[in-house]
């Protein structure tokens, strides 16, 4: 019978627990985000929401959704972009959230993101597909809602991004 009595392998990082940095937090403290905006009527396809500006180490907790009710609007996506300031352009558009159909609204807050087992303490920029060697590059990363199928009436959407500070 085999008696383990070691560190074991994060999914974070997969190196040892004692060595991970993702795995020495003893701790951290919650931070959120709370934005709420509106998406015009007149609003095309393919438009993107930026929502936040995060560390590319952030370690995102959950994301909350509540919305009006938005006739069309079916597909959504949260993903992350490089910042305006370095060319805007897609790091990934649906990282976080992929297709999300708000057509009908969310009443209450209703969770869309909670990282699954395999993503447990992994950093923003390991979830965007960005590598060890590139995180630093950005300096920060836009979070943003993409409404891929806009719709065709105006309404809001609030977000509560909740995240702790990676190192």
């Amino acid at each position: 019978m085999a008696v383990i009595n070691d560190y074991p392998l994060t999914n974070a990082g997969a190196v040892a627990a004692d060595a991970d940095v993702a795995a020495r937090f003893s701790g951290n403290k919650v931070k959120s985000v709370f934005v709420s905006f509106e998406v015009a009527a007149a609003d095309s396809d393919g438009s993107i929401y930026r929502v936040a500006r995060l560390s590319p180490q952030a370690i995102i907790k959950s994301i909350k959704i509540k919305s009006d009710a938005i006739a069309g609007a079916t597909v959504y996506s949260i993903g992350v972009y490089k910042p305006l300031s370095l060319d805007g352009s897609v790091v990934s558009i649906a990282c976080l959230v992929a297709n999300t159909d708000i057509n009908a609204g969310y009443a209450a807050f209703t969770e869309l993101f909670a990282p699954d087992a395999a993503n447990v303490g992994k950093p923003l920029y390991a979830l965007a597909g960005i590598t060890d060697a590139n995180q630093v590059k950005y300096g920060t990363l836009d979070v943003a809602v993409v409404g891929v199928t806009v719709g065709t009436a105006a309404g809001t959407i609030a977000l509560v991004i909740e995240y702790v500070d990676g190192v």
